[in-house]
């Protein structure tokens, strides 16, 4: 599976957009709030790097139970999938726990997404890749 980006859990998006700047990075697309999940999200470019900035829409985002343990830091890391049922099939057949079950993700152009928990991995996102 392909690397697709980055997950970077932040407390405010437009600051650390800024700071990600100073490395080079540029906003590519917009900042958009996610509903479903509970959180505001966008993108920074720097060459092929994609890092996706992951901010609270309020206290009851799971986002910020991680920023309260954590602080600002790598979230998790998100993969390419042809298949995106067949690898949460697979993953799950291997010990992986589904955190989510694919929804829809406004921030990459509506392409279905998953979460994952892997005991010696973390958290891990699946998107589908439908080109």
């Amino acid at each position: 599976m392909k690397l697709h980006h980055i997950g970077y859990a932040v407390r405010d998006i437009r600051e650390s957009v800024s700071q990600f700047e100073l490395f080079g990075f540029e906003l590519y697309g917009e900042i958009t709030d996610d509903p479903q999940r509970n959180v505001k999200i966008c993108f920074m470019r720097n060459q092929d790097t994609l890092v996706e900035l992951i901010a609270p829409l309020n206290q009851n985002s799971p986002v910020s139970k991680w920023l309260e343990k954590n602080g600002c830091s790598p979230y998790h890391f998100c993969y390419e999938s042809n298949n995106i049922k067949n690898d949460i099939r697979h993953f799950k057949e291997n010990g992986a726990k589904e955190i989510s079950k694919p929804l829809a993700a406004p921030a990459i152009e509506g392409k279905l997404v998953a979460f994952l928990y892997l005991s010696s991995l973390g958290i891990v996102e699946l998107v589908e890749n439908n080109e």
